[in-house]
């Protein structure tokens, strides 16, 4: 993936966040696929989050590969219930 991220001059955003840009015409998310494919070997357990900009600027996003999981944070809030107290 570093070398990847390095040949396209990628910009360090965070943990596991990056920042490239690339040309395209159409069908961004499949040639984006093919060319990391070259450089990358993923396997079941691997994810890749593309963020992008359509040809009419709307920002769209997708898994590139993989999918959404449970957030690390999931189950640690505690809620107010939501029954009123009747008095009795």
């Amino acid at each position: 993936m570093y070398e990847f991220l390095d040949a396209h001059s990628a910009k360090e955003c965070g943990d596991s966040v990056a920042f490239l840009q690339i040309e395209y015409q159409s069908g961004l998310v499949a040639k984006l696929k093919k060319t990391l494919s070259e450089f990358v070997t993923l396997d079941a357990r691997s994810r890749v989050y593309v963020i992008f900009s359509d040809s009419s600027g709307k920002h769209k996003g997708r898994f590139i590969k993989g999918a959404r999981k449970q957030a690390p944070w999931t189950g640690y809030a505690t809620l107010e219930s939501e029954e009123e107290d009747s008095g009795e």
